[in-house]
């Protein structure tokens, strides 16, 4: 983040590709220019530029620019242009008529990828990359126009050993040298017009120095709108249903985005701790992984309240007890393929125990615990993908095993990214719309082994902003599987020697649970079918419940008529309650039994506690096998 409060900032380049940066003491009579006004010096000449600019200590600098590889964001004062009188944000643009972003209060800001609004882009000597565009004034009302040129430097770092973010800048097996912008090789300039959303952080990166220019003398694309995540912030922090275990995703994915404020983050953190504490024994392996990583996304101040080694070492041992179950029981574990993916993506992270060549061997594509009914389970694939993109990461290969088990696990994420995109839909979701978050998390790490022509990441994001304002993600954690996807993060971001970032108030975070209200036209009771089927023996009823109900209010109901035909049990699990028994049929991992939710005879991919149930419905609890 760039500070150059009373000092004079130089930068030079020309045609011998010489960058230089340099910091002076401004001059008091500099300083006295007073708040918000700075002096310019501006060179052109053949194949030379000079940019200088002086800024006062007053913190009312007319621009503020920031950048990283896959961002740029402005900010200009509303009254930097004419006179000190604000100009309205309909008459200012970034680059190629690029239109501002959002307006906040004295300020106008832009926020897009560097490839949009006709940016210039320069791969420089010393692991630089320049980012030159300016801010435009076109008045309305008359022909008087402005500009502030604006240039940003990203100091390009490859990223550390054993993370990988979605612009991995240190990719395996390509023909050129990579400069760290997505699409963008060492000697190529890009200048391409958006078209929309884009696989990018909706944050920007820490890394960056940036300085803006005043002088007198574009292609729209949609705006990165944080207003379209607001509901899925809104859903986390404020349910009712974001305590004990699902607070660990909602703190996760919070604190992958740098959304939440220290109090916020303060709050679920001290209610994972104790979920962790207090219900250790009862955790399974992949809610604990869970944990693991929500508390160690990031480093706080006060961390010494977090034992990791305690943590792992406890994982570690629920991981083999995963395994040994699966050598006793036909391959099954006691949970599932995603919550081994959880614990191995854990244990890599925090440096935990495990074997390579098991991890290898275990996840083999075509292992039958990635289908689910004969269909591949899109969510655990890319939960695999994660781990396995872990684990290649931390294998030195000097071994010979190492260089076996590279080929195998590189073989694996291959094979795994296919499945993904086979069960890609027409509108671009990935699966399903609650797979979709985890499937774009596992295409960011792994862009090497598919072909671009294969994803539309634009016609992704579309369809899940477009989702989002439907109301798709009305539970925490499915609102917490999709969030880190549409800031360009994966749980490889995690990293717990990383200091925390707080919210940068750009989310307008309500602190009011949103009110649903129904229709004053709609019937105050409905009337639906229900049904138990076991095998080939099926027993109905029909009951009445009240608009807007859930399909668990339509089997506590029908309980309510009759305990012995339509008694069940259920319990709070992550993506909340989820039925174990009917009839005292109780499911089994090992025996891959499970009670499947239908309406009119489809597999439903809401929960019972968050399917809402309409007036006629033929809703069904159905004993199956997967």
């Amino acid at each position: 983040m760039m500070d150059y409060c009373g000092h004079l900032t130089g930068f030079s380049y020309n045609n011998t590709k010489q960058l230089v940066l340099s910091q002076l003491p401004v001059p008091q009579t500099d300083v006295a220019l007073g708040a918000g006004q700075m002096k310019v010096f501006l060179a052109l000449g053949g194949l030379h530029l000079l940019y200088a600019v002086f800024w006062t200590c007053s913190g009312e600098q007319p621009v503020y620019v920031r950048c990283s590889p896959s961002l740029f964001l402005a900010r200009v004062k509303s009254t930097a242009f004419h006179n000190d009188l604000p100009v309205a944000p309909d008459e200012v643009f970034l680059g190629d008529r690029c239109p501002v972003t959002s307006v906040h209060p004295g300020f106008y800001e832009f926020r897009y990828h560097p490839k949009d609004c006709n940016i210039r882009i320069e791969v420089l000597p010393g692991k630089h990359i320049l980012f030159v565009s300016e801010i435009i004034f076109r008045s309305k009302f008359s022909d008087l126009e402005a500009s502030i040129p604006v240039a940003c430097i990203v100091f390009h770092r490859p990223a550390p050993r054993g993370i990988t973010t979605g612009n991995d800048a240190n990719k395996q097996g390509g023909l050129k040298k990579r400069s760290g912008i997505a699409n963008l090789y060492i000697g190529e300039t890009v200048n391409r017009k958006g078209k929309g959303h884009y696989c990018l952080p909706l944050v920007p990166i820490q890394e960056v120095v940036g300085f803006g220019l005043l002088k007198n003398d574009g292609n729209k694309v949609s705006k990165n709108n944080y207003t379209d995540l607001n509901p899925l912030i809104n859903t986390m922090i404020n349910s009712k249903y974001t305590k004990g275990i699902q607070a660990a995703n909602v703190l996760l994915s919070l604190r992958l985005g740098g959304i939440l404020n220290q109090c916020q983050e303060q709050q679920l953190v001290q209610q994972v701790n104790l979920t962790v504490y207090y219900k250790a024994s009862t955790l399974t392996s992949g809610q604990l992984a869970l944990a693991i990583l929500a508390l160690g996304a990031c480093k706080t101040p006060d961390e010494t309240s977090i034992r990791y080694p305690n943590l792992v070492k406890n994982l570690r041992n629920k991981f083999k007890a995963e395994i040994k179950n699966m050598g006793k029981h036909n391959g099954n574990p006691l949970t599932n393929y995603y919550q081994l993916s959880l614990d191995v993506l854990a244990l890599c992270l925090f440096r935990g125990k495990f074997s390579i060549t098991q991890v290898a061997k275990i996840f083999e594509p075509g292992n039958k615990n990635f289908y689910f009914q004969g269909q591949f389970s899109v969510d655990t694939g890319a939960m695999a993908v994660l781990a396995l993109t872990c684990v290649k990461n931390i294998t030195n290969g000097k071994k010979k095993t190492d260089v076996e088990n590279l080929n195998n696990i590189n073989n694996h994420i291959k094979s795994l990214i296919e499945k993904i995109l086979s069960q890609k839909k027409e509108n671009g979701l990935l699966g399903n719309i609650y797979s979709t978050g985890e499937a774009m998390q596992a295409l960011f790490v792994s862009s090497d082994y598919y072909n671009e022509s294969k994803w539309d990441c634009q016609q992704t994001l579309d369809t899940v902003i477009m989702e989002i304002h439907k109301g798709a993600f009305r539970i925490p954690t499915a609102a917490a599987q999709i969030l880190p996807a549409l800031m360009g993060k994966t749980y490889l971001n995690v990293n717990k020697d990383s200091p925390c970032v707080y919210g940068p108030g750009d989310f307008n975070i309500s602190t009011v649970e949103p009110i649903t209200v129904t229709p004053p036209l709609s019937p105050s009771q409905i009337q639906v079918n229900y049904s138990v089927v076991i095998i080939e023996e099926t027993h109905s009823t029909t009951v009445s419940v009240a608009n807007g109900s859930v399909f668990l209010d339509v089997m506590e109901a029908a309980q309510k008529e009759n305990a012995t035909l339509f008694g069940f049990t259920v319990e709070e699990r992550s993506w909340g309650p989820y039925i174990t028994s009917v009839q005292g049929l109780t499911a089994n991992n090992n025996n891959r039994t499970f009670w499947e939710l239908l309406n009119n005879g489809q597999p439903l991919d809401q929960g019972v506690g968050s399917y809402i149930v309409h007036e006629g419905d033929n809703l069904e609890v159905r004993w199956s096998t997967y």
